[in-house]
Parts: structure tokens; C-alpha cells; sequence
């Protein structure tokens, strides 16, 4: 290759050129020849050493690369479309073991980088490589107890994962995100970091929201810990101040016992001069005696037994100063005892007060904790629930079958109002309650068309439309913890039929998305939701020929969490233009018509999603489609509707002890056809 004898194969790169024999590179891989005349383009982007490496690679089978180049030579490789490389053990390191990852094949090769990716995790997490590694590498990487990183620093990876293809990686989010021991995370950190970046993706809302409820039980259990530790704190405390009575009882004792020892020293001291001198005088006497020898024996020996009974008392004189300076020394050494005892109780104490002000400093940090995740808790659950009210908003008149009129009743003093003319020109639409506005969607003459009413100052303006136009459709909302979603359902198009789309609109992003299409194509039909499941029943389809339509009792149920549909048990009856609510965990659905038969229905049935069984529950007191139902200061209503000849404004109260419907005296202003319910409740405040 050197010589460039025989060569068929030039190319240049930069300033460089390179000979090879066509066979020989093709012996590696066709695309040698697939790319021969445009090899400079391929090899444009690697340095020098890269290209000759691969090139002696190609004529030799060795591999003769520095490490930092390894990454290049790999890429290289998987761009040549060489398939069979295995890089040499001594050159893969902590430099180039994420590259090794993801382009190399080899078992061992891939064993030996992981293992180097592990040990060096805390200095390759940020490492722009590891945007390249598989989905499935990542999660067996991050899943590991033994990576010495913090839960901060896994979220980081997973992060910078996500952004370098947020389109296409986004679905992985939530599964990554089980790898980040989220409770173990600051709740800082959580909410200005995490909730952040993953408040966009729904699928991941559920997973912060335990994240949050197990930090706040975790500063609760240190609260417990921290008061437990005060009131142990507290208990030594006691002890201590016990045990330095005790001391100083024992010092006062020995105090006592110096001075009665001190007293008695004295004595002796006393007792000794007293003999000393009772020596003197006896040895005076035995002077005496010994100059009045001449008086007589008997002289003498009175002196000397005398004088035995001064050395006796001497030595007893002798015998009771040293029991008094053993007394002495026995004081001292308890006095001694007592001041080293002393001086223990008082470094006691000194500790036991220093515990107790740490104890009572992590009490009061363990309280801040706990009062700001409460918080935090607070705002969020008052953006996932809404009050009690005592409103009712219906909407659109049945007898000009046009969404012009609002019409609100107050449940406080039992008084309808009618709103102004709103100018919608439109029937046939759904709507929705989010945040006190109302949410006109589609309807025949502006189909894609969205509008909105202010209901605190009545006044209205337009949203962005849907992506297709739709009439005889639903419309639920869903809160999330710093959201709300609108789903609009189904439907009808004239250039489609009947439509299986769902679109979602985002509160915070204000824009409509596509999401998972119902399992069946339907109108005319209506949708609750229950604990963050869409619930669609019955309505328009067409039958198994596709000539005609029918009225379908089918129950199709969404997961928002899993954004997927699946079938529930069919209702008793078909029923399309029918009303359905959801009240008490349990789904209500009355009225409608059963196109098969051209008959009004009045029957109302229950669902309920634990059992997934339908009962009959009441029956309405007029056969009716178009009917409201709605569930008002605890009790059932029904407003409004249509026999196919007479429109009603009448509105009806159901009795649960007489099981009958009442007639109520106040009825609507105009014959609505669509309700307003935030929350699966037709209230607001």
C-alpha cells in the first residue's frame, strides 16, 4: 500500500491522499465498492491517524489506535459498515468506554466498558457521549445500586439524554425515571428541577406525585425522630442534673468527713504534746530520782513504772496520730474522688446540653421542612381540586339549536339568569368548564372553531382551533397537579363520517395534540371521567356493513395515564343523544333515542368501574333526548331535552327515599342542551 503498486483505489482528505486495492477494502465490506468514487466524502470528517489506522486494519486485522482516538476509529468502523471489529482490551479506558458502548458489538469489549462506565460514572454522567448510548444500555447502567452518584446527579444523565432528541425520546422519560431515587432528592431540587422538566409529560405526573407524597412522610418520620431525640435528650438531661446533686451531696459528705478528721488531728496533736511533756516531767523525775539514789530503791522504781506509763501512753499518743493521718489521707483521696466526679457530671451536662441545643436545632429545621412541604402540598392540591359551588351553567337553546344563550342558576337564592347573546351561530358542539371560563368547542357551521366565556366578566374570545373540524362530539376536562387538559372526543365530519380522533388541549401550553384514537368511530355520543379514566358510552356508528348507522350501547374507556383505550361491558340499552355524569365513583347514563327503533328512552342506568356491571337504576319522568343530567348539592337533576316534538325547559329533582322525580317550580330561561361541568360536577363558584 505504501509502494502503491497495483493500487486501484485514491482518495484525498485535507491535504493527505491514500492508495488501497479495491479488493482488499471490499474484503472488509461491500461498501467499498457501493461508495468507491466518493470515498473522500465518507473518510472528510476523521483526522489522519483515523483514516491510515483503518486502512492498515483493512490489509493487517490489527488494530493500532491511541486510545483518545478509539471513539473515532469505532465510528468510523459502523460508518464503513465493519461489523466485526473488536477493539483491543488495553485500549479501552474511562475515555472512550461510553463510545465503546455504544458501537461496538463485542460481549467482551462491552463488558470491560461498562464495567469502566460504572467506576467512573461520577465523571462520565455529564459526558456528551453518553447522548449515544441505547435506551436499554442507559437504563441497565443507571439501575445499578453500586453507581457511586447521587439521585441529583442520575436525573442529570437521564436529562441531558432526553434533550439531544426530546422528540423522539420523550416516551422513555417515564421508565428512565424509575432509576432516579426520587424520594431521596431535596424537595428544592424536585420541584425547581424535576417537576420542571417533566411537568410537560403526563405519563410522568403520576411518579412525581408519589415522589412528593414519600418526601413529605420521610420529613415527617425525621420529625418523629428529631422529638423522639429532644425528649431522650431531655430524659439524660434529668439524669444529669441528678447525678451532680448526688455529686455534690457526696462532696458535702466528704467535706464534712475532712473536718471531723481535721478535728480529731488536732486532738492527737493535742494528746501528743501532752505526753511530751509528761516525758519531760517524768524524765525530770528520773533525774531526780537518780540524784536521791541515796533515798531509796523504792523511790527509783516509782520512777520507773512512771516512767513505762509515759512510753505506753506514748505510743498509744503515736499509734492515734497515725490512725488520724491515715483518716487524713482516706479524706483526701475521697475528696479527690469527689472533685474528679464533680468535674465528669459538669462535661456530662455541658454534653447533654449541647445534644439537647442540636436536638432542638434539627427539630426546628425538621419543622421548616415539614411546614414547607406542606406548602408545597397545599398549592398543589388546590390546583387539583376545585371548591364546592353553588352554580349551574347550561348552554345553547334547542329550539333555535344554536349556542347563543348561556343560562346560570344560583343555588343560594333559586333564581335563573340568562346571559347576552354570545353570537356563536353554532349547534351541535361540546363544551367545558376550565378555570370559571367556558369552552365552546367545534359544532356544526365552525367546526374546528374554539371560543371562550369569561364567566366574571361575560366577556369572550377565541383559542387556538382544533387540527379537525368535528360536531356531535364530547368534551371532559382532566386537572393535573399545574394543569388542566381538554379532551375533545369523536364526532362528526362530512369529509370523514363519523370520527375515532381524540384531540387534547393543554392550560398551560394552549394548543391542541393528537392522542391515542378510540377504538370505535362514534357521534352523537357522550363521555365522563372517573379517577383519570375517560369513559365514552353508546352514541352513533356505523354497522357491520358500513351502508347504515346505528345506535351502538358500547362503553369504550381511555387511560389518560397510558394514553390507551380499551373496551368496558356494553350498556342495557343502544342510546345515542343520551346524558351521562359521573357521581360517587359510579357512572349514571339516561335518556337518548335508539335510532334502530326511532324510540325516546327514559331509562337511566349505573356503572360501576370496580365490578364493570350495569343495573338498572330509575327511570326519567319523560322519555327524552337532549336531556342534562347533573349532580347538584347532593341530590340528581335532569333539565331539559326533546320528544322530537315538544323542546322542555322543565327541570326535575330525583327522591332517592320515594325513588320518584320531582318537578321543580323554578325552570331554565331557554331550552339548553349542553352543560358546563368542571370536575364531573355541573356546579362552579
Amino acid at each position: 500500500m505504501k509502494e502503491r503498486k497495483l493500487t486501484d483505489v485514491a482518495f484525498a482528505v485535507g491535504n493527505r491522499s491514500f492508495f488501497a486495492h479495491i479488493v482488499v477494502l471490499s474484503a472488509c465490506s461491500e461498501f467499498f465498492i457501493e461508495n468507491r468514487y466518493r470515498l473522500s466524502a465518507v473518510f472528510s470528517e476523521f483526522n489522519y491517524s483515523v483514516i491510515d489506522a483503518m486502512l492498515k486494519y483493512c490489509y493487517t486485522g490489527n488494530i493500532n489506535i491511541d486510545n483518545e482516538l478509539l471513539g473515532k476509529f469505532m465510528e468510523l468502523a459502523k460508518k464503513l459498515e465493519i461489523n466485526s471489529i473488536v477493539p483491543p482490551f488495553e485500549t479501552i479506558d474511562a475515555t472512550n468506554c461510553l463510545e465503546v458502548l455504544s458501537l461496538s458489538d463485542d460481549p467482551k469489549s462491552r463488558e470491560k466498558a461498562m464495567s469502566l462506565t460504572i467506576d467512573n460514572f461520577k465523571t462520565l454522567y455529564k459526558n456528551q457521549e453518553i447522548v449515544n448510548l441505547p435506551v436499554s444500555t442507559l437504563a441497565d447502567i443507571l439501575k445499578l445500586d453500586k453507581l457511586n452518584v447521587s439521585a441529583e446527579e442520575v436525573f442529570e444523565s437521564v436529562k441531558l439524554w432526553i434533550k439531544s432528541d426530546e422528540t423522539n425520546r420523550k416516551s422513555e422519560l417515564a421508565d428512565l425515571l424509575s432509576f432516579v431515587k426520587l424520594p431521596s432528592l431535596s424537595m428544592e431540587f424536585l420541584v425547581k428541577e424535576v417537576l420542571v422538566f417533566c411537568s410537560p409529560y403526563e405519563e410522568c405526573i403520576g411518579i412525581l406525585q408519589q415522589a412528593i407524597e414519600s418526601i413529605t412522610l420521610n420529613s415527617q418520620s425525621k420529625l418523629s425522630i428529631a422529638e423522639q431525640d429532644l425528649k431522650n435528650s431531655q430524659s439524660k438531661l434529668s439524669i444529669a442534673d441528678q447525678n451532680l446533686k448526688d455529686s455534690q451531696s457526696r462532696l458535702s459528705i466528704a467535706d464534712q468527713n475532712l473536718r471531723d478528721s481535721q478535728s480529731r488531728l488536732s486532738i492527737a496533736d493535742q494528746n501528743l504534746r501532752d505526753s511530751q511533756s509528761k516525758l519531760s516531767i517524768a524524765e525530770q523525775n528520773l533525774e531526780n530520782s537518780q540524784s536521791k539514789f541515796s533515798i531509796g530503791d523504792q523511790n527509783l522504781k516509782d520512777s520507773q513504772s512512771r516512767l513505762s506509763i509515759a512510753d505506753q501512753n506514748l505510743r498509744d499518743s503515736q499509734s492515734k496520730l497515725s490512725i488520724a493521718e491515715q483518716n487524713l489521707e482516706n479524706s483526701q483521696s475521697k475528696l479527690s474522688i469527689a472533685d474528679q466526679s464533680l468535674k465528669d457530671s459538669q462535661s456530662k451536662l455541658s454534653i447533654s446540653e449541647h445534644d439537647l441545643e442540636n436536638s432542638q436545632s434539627k427539630l426546628s429545621i425538621a419543622d421548616q421542612n415539614l411546614k414547607d412541604s406542606q406548602s408545597k402540598l397545599s398549592i398543589a392540591e388546590l390546583k387539583l381540586n376545585d371548591c364546592e359551588s353553588d352554580k349551574i351553567a347550561l348552554i345553547g337553546d334547542l329550539d333555535k339549536n344554536i349556542a347563543n344563550t348561556v343560562d346560570v342558576y344560583n343555588g343560594k337564592n333559586n333564581i335563573w339568569t340568562l346571559s347576552k347573546n354570545f353570537n356563536f351561530d353554532r349547534n351541535e358542539f361540546a363544551s367545558v368548564l376550565v378555570k370559571k371560563k367556558i369552552m365552546i368547542i367545534g359544532g356544526v357551521h365552525s367546526p374546528t372553531s374554539v371560543d371562550c366565556i369569561d364567566l366574571k366578566d361575560g366577556q369572550k374570545h377565541s383559542l387556538k382551533p382544533l387540527n379537525y373540524g368535528r360536531w356531535a362530539h364530547s368534551a371532559v376536562t382532566h386537572h393535573h397537579l399545574f394543569s388542566s387538559d381538554v379532551y375533545a372526543i369523536g364526532g362528526y365530519n362530512v369529509a370523514r363520517g363519523p370520527l375515532s380522533s381524540m384531540e387534547r388541549w393543554n392550560s398551560n401550553s394552549m394548543k391542541w395534540n393528537s392522542v391515542a384514537q378510540l377504538l370505535m368511530a362514534v357521534h352523537n355520543h357522550s363521555a365522563s371521567i372517573i379517577d383519570a379514566k375517560i369513559y365514552v358510552t353508546g352514541g352513533r356508528a356505523s354497522s357491520n356493513n358500513k351502508k347504515n348507522e346505528i345506535s351502538i350501547g358500547t362503553l369504550q374507556v381511555y387511560s389518560v395515564d397510558s394514553n390507551s383505550w380499551f373496551y368496558g361491558a356494553s350498556m342495557i340499552r343502544a342510546r345515542q343523544r343520551h346524558s351521562s355524569i359521573a357521581m360517587n365513583g359510579k357512572l349514571y347514563v339516561g335518556g337518548g333515542i335508539d335510532w334502530q327503533i326511532k324510540t325516546n328512552l327514559n331509562s337511566v342506568e349505573s356503572y360501576d368501574p370496580n365490578t364493570n356491571l350495569w343495573t338498572d337504576f330509575c327511570t326519567l319522568p319523560i322519555p327524552a333526548y337532549g336531556i342534562s343530567l347533573c349532580f347538584f348539592q347532593n341530590k340528581l337533576l335532569s333539565m331539559g331535552g326533546s320528544d322530537g316534538v315538544k323542546v322542555f325547559s322543565n327541570v326535575w329533582e330525583y327522591d332517592e327515599k320515594s325513588k320518584n322525580w320531582i318537578a321543580l317550580q323554578k325552570q331554565m330561561l331557554s331550552k339548553c342542551n349542553r352543560l358546563i361541568r368542571p370536575f364531573h360536577r355541573l356546579i362552579f363558584r
